[in-house]
């Protein structure tokens, strides 16, 4: 048992002359693993730095899409706040005008000096419509009395 573990030991000391032997090429493949060219190692951080610069081309790119879609926004406010603008302003222009005080004073029942004002009176002997009144309004109840309601009913 003591020489199969002392040949174990020195199979493991020598298990890179062994994979040596099995695998023709080794040497050169753990060269080529283990020293980069200048070339490769430039190659490398120039893919990073490409892929760093589209990451932040990107992300500016959003940042352009938000404030367009800001801009937009704010043009549609700015628009519908000069339309207003606009119909208070013809508003305005005719309730100082002539026609606008004509129109205020045929519709309260005055007119023009040369105009004659006719009031259509009932037919002799006909009856006036009764006129009746209107029922008055419920009083909402109070709060506390909604409440109790609720709770102990009527």
């Amino acid at each position: 048992m003591g020489c199969g573990l002392a040949v174990f030991a020195h199979l493991r000391s020598e298990g890179l002359q062994l994979v040596k032997r099995f695998k023709p090429g080794y040497d050169t493949a753990m060269q080529r693993l283990r020293s980069f060219t200048f070339k490769q190692v430039g190659v490398g951080i120039a893919l990073v730095i490409f892929f760093l610069a589209i990451v932040d081309f990107n992300s500016r790119l959003d940042v352009l899409r938000h404030r367009e879609d800001a801009v937009k926004t704010a043009r549609a406010e700015a628009t519908a706040v000069m339309q207003t603008q606009m119909a208070l302003q013809t508003a305005v222009a005719y309730a100082t005008s002539d026609d606008a005080v004509r129109q205020y004073g045929y519709e309260s029942g005055q007119g023009e000096e040369d105009d004659h004002i006719v009031v259509p009176l009932p037919a002799p002997g006909s009856t006036p419509a009764a006129l009746t009144e209107p029922a008055p309004e419920p009083v909402p109840p109070k709060n506390w009395e909604v409440w109790w309601q609720l709770f102990f009913g009527d």
